[in-house]
């Protein structure tokens, strides 16, 4: 396994193309003609729940995305979409905002932040699916302050692990959290 910091704190999400660098540098670009499937794929996320359902649990969501009907920017869960399984665990609730591993058994695109809103729990910081319910009825101004400029989706790809096509060995990337994502964890801890 290798560890790497080399991963920016973007999300990669599905078959990616390859690019083989000096030092084993990765270059990672959605493509549909070369695509190497992702082994194991851990992410991290921070996003809005509603403060009478406590999101404090783990479990399994089974819903198929395919393009939003009316707004082609978007997925969204549709009966004709592509299977598409996420597994999610609670790490750290606070108050009416929590941080979760999320880990992916398919990888279609946005499927975390499609599954997520789904649930009625969107993102932090996602302009395209959270829009709407950026905050929970209960977030004070200050903290409202903080997740209005936090400026990118609150998720993180920490693990992510596949077969290298040229050696048919497992390589394997963690990335630690990212400062902005540190510091948005410390002030959801403190204003809780």
């Amino acid at each position: 396994h290798m560890n790497s910091n080399l991963m920016s704190s973007s999300c990669f999400q599905g078959n990616f193309k390859m690019g083989v660098r000096a030092k084993i540098f990765y270059d990672f670009e959605v493509r549909d003609s070369f695509s190497t499937r992702f082994n194991n794929c851990l992410f991290l996320s921070v996003l809005r729940v509603s403060p009478n359902r406590r999101f404090n649990f783990s479990g399994k969501i089974e819903a198929p995305i395919g393009r939003h009907p009316k707004n082609r920017q978007k997925q969204a869960i549709i009966e004709s979409g592509r299977e598409a399984i996420s597994h999610f665990k609670v790490i750290e609730n606070f108050g009416s905002y929590s941080h979760l591993e999320v880990s992916l058994e398919t990888g279609r695109t946005h499927q975390i932040r499609v599954h997520m809103n789904h649930l009625g729990f969107p993102l932090i910081g996602d302009p395209l699916y959270g829009r709407r319910r950026r905050f929970a009825k209960n977030t004070h101004q200050k903290l409202r302050e903080i997740i209005e400029s936090f400026p990118r989706q609150a998720l993180h790809a920490a693990q992510l692990s596949f077969i290298d096509p040229t050696t048919s060995k497992e390589v394997s990337f963690q990335s630690k959290l990212p400062s902005d994502l540190v510091e948005l964890r410390e002030n959801l801890l403190n204003q809780a």
